[in-house]
């Protein structure tokens, strides 16, 4: 599938601060820590929970934020929250180790607890906990998408792939990292070193195989990509994992986002109209058994 061309729109990321969510009528329980692993903040192993008021027995929608793995916070997701809850949905925000400390696999291995930590807890927050999808951006992406194919870093927190009803990698680009390595993308090597082992354990293509309990993906992509010579190789990834899903017997869409960039796929989605919210919320609504709902203005 080739890649559309992209509009030259400017849209910037938004940081939910204090006051805009105690404005916002949510329900909303900050900074829960999800793992205490030694010397490690309280922050880097977090997470925030958003519902709406009156809610019960919510579908569950667990975000990973962007960052190169090296940057970014759960509390930059735009409008996420507030989209969401006001579709009938909990939403829940986690933190993760970043650079230096968070090289692979210790970044997969923290999401994976934060995930795992949902499962059995959430309902304590309104959530349905048999109605699990995760979602994440870029970095987050990755390794979203990543415990949801490699069931080691769930068994190692005591769950399992089938805790997921669905999974959305929005635009990550470490599908096959020995061949996105051919193209020079040397940003990879800080958090993924220069090991070929290494880059097949963290490459999300290898761990689809048959018989597995893999949950249903929705894929997106755009070519819109700052980083040079990754443009080319954006979209044969992305098909080539669908791909592997489907022959491996997952249900699988692949959707081509390219009439807007690496960063706005991400920052647009909430935003009425966008049809990578609506194709979102399609996926994820009839997973979850619930009609489509229109968020509130």
């Amino acid at each position: 599938m080739h890649c559309m061309m992209i509009l030259s729109i400017a849209a910037n990321g938004l940081i939910l601060t204090p006051a805009a969510i105690a404005d916002s009528g949510m329900v909303t329980t900050l900074n829960v820590r999800y793992a205490e692993a030694p010397g490690v903040t309280a922050g880097a192993q977090s997470l925030d929970i958003y519902a709406p008021k009156g809610g019960l027995k919510l579908p569950v929608l667990v975000y990973v934020h962007r960052g190169s793995w090296s940057g970014g916070d759960n509390r930059a997701v735009g409008a996420k929250p507030e989209f969401f809850t006001s579709a009938g949905w909990a939403f829940v925000s986690i933190n993760y180790r970043l650079l230096p400390e968070g090289k692979h696999p210790t970044n997969v291995e923290d999401a994976a607890h934060a995930l795992a930590w949902a499962r059995s807890n959430i309902a304590k927050y309104d959530g349905d906990s048999t109605r699990l999808f995760v979602m994440g951006h870029s970095a987050g992406a990755h390794l979203a998408a990543l415990v949801a194919t490699d069931e080691r870093h769930l068994e190692a927190a005591g769950k399992s792939l089938d805790i997921f009803k669905g999974a959305i990698p929005l635009d990550t680009n470490v599908y096959d990292l020995p061949t996105l390595m051919k193209v020079g993308a040397e940003v990879y090597k800080k958090v993924f070193s220069d090991d070929l082992q290494v880059w097949r354990d963290a490459s999300l293509y290898y761990h689809v195989v048959s018989g597995k309990k893999l949950p249903p993906f929705l894929i997106f992509y755009s070519c819109g990509t700052g980083v040079t010579g990754e443009a080319e190789v954006r979209a044969e990834q992305a098909e080539a994992f669908f791909s592997a899903l489907r022959e491996a017997g997952a249900s699988a869409d692949v959707f081509d986002a390219s009439d807007r960039t690496h960063s706005e796929i991400d920052e647009w989605f909430g935003k009425p109209d966008d049809r990578v919210t609506a194709r979102a919320m399609g996926f994820l609504n009839s997973l979850a058994g619930k009609a489509a709902v229109k968020p509130a203005p």
